[in-house]
């Protein structure tokens, strides 16, 4: 039974037709040779040194620049500024409507001790009183739970380990590059006239998919946008949710290599 290791893009790369390509080692007298192929298209046969270099140099141009953290850094702290401040808004809002309703339930059971009216009236009231304030202390629960400077915090431990896509990839096991790979390229990963194509790559590491493309690495199906600069305040509060939800799955991945010493 031939490694796993040898075969990094076995479970990820795709032929043409929709069919997961499989990997083996050829052997000559003096050298091993890994090529990928496919189970339907048997005369498809990939070069796994030529894959497997044009993936790490792809992974490369995808991780951000030391620049470009410091200002996805700016941006992002910006916006949690704005967002903070507008959940604050909302979070008061609903705790002053809960109080109101508090009111109501309280001049309700007065009304019933003064036999203003009576039981089936008081229930009636009393349960849809009671409905709209379990509704309003859910929308509060959910804003406690979306604590933004949190998920900042927990950001920023992770943003500067994104420098390197490549490292995280090489000194990962089998299971976490091929989460990773399934991470970075959403859909299928093919490759085809000596570049990679994809449906597309994550939306968090956008700002970099055009230099992928220009350098012959990368192709895909979506229609590209110049993300070098994040400048439009609809695009920053998009772009920090995306870029949130990457950095949540790359945490359990560098709190490993962390573990064993390799970061």
């Amino acid at each position: 039974m031939q490694p796993k290791e040898n075969f990094p893009l076995r479970g990820t790369l795709k032929c043409w037709c929709g069919s997961h390509m499989t990997a083996a080692i050829s052997k000559n007298r003096k050298n091993e040779y890994v090529y990928y192929w496919c189970l339907e298209h048997r005369r498809l046969n990939l070069k796994g040194a030529e894959l497997h270099d044009k993936m790490e140099n792809l992974l490369d141009i995808l991780s951000f620049s030391a620049e470009q953290l410091a200002y996805i850094h700016k941006e992002c702290h910006t916006l949690l500024k704005e967002a903070t401040k507008e959940a604050g808004k909302i979070a008061a809002s609903r705790l002053g409507q809960v109080k109101e309703v508090d009111a109501k339930l309280d001049n309700l059971e007065e009304r019933l001790i003064e036999s203003v009216i009576d039981s089936a009236t008081y229930k009636k009231w009393r349960d849809k009183l009671l409905q709209q304030k379990a509704l309003l202390e859910n929308d509060l629960n959910k804003i406690r739970r979306n604590d933004l400077d949190f998920k900042w915090n927990k950001l920023q431990a992770i943003l500067p380990k994104m420098t390197s896509l490549k490292d995280i990839y090489l000194m990962s096991t089998p299971v976490v590059w091929q989460k990773l790979l399934r991470t970075v390229f959403e859909g299928n990963l093919t490759y085809l006239e000596g570049r990679f194509r994809t449906p597309k790559v994550h939306p968090g590491l956008r700002p970099n998919i055009l230099i992928a493309k220009q350098k012959g690495l990368l192709e895909t199906e979506k229609p590209l946008t110049d993300f070098s600069e994040i400048s439009r305040c609809t695009e920053c509060t998009d772009y920090f949710e995306h870029l949130e939800r990457f950095c949540m799955i790359l945490e359990p991945i560098i709190q490993d290599l962390r573990s064993k010493g390799f970061i």
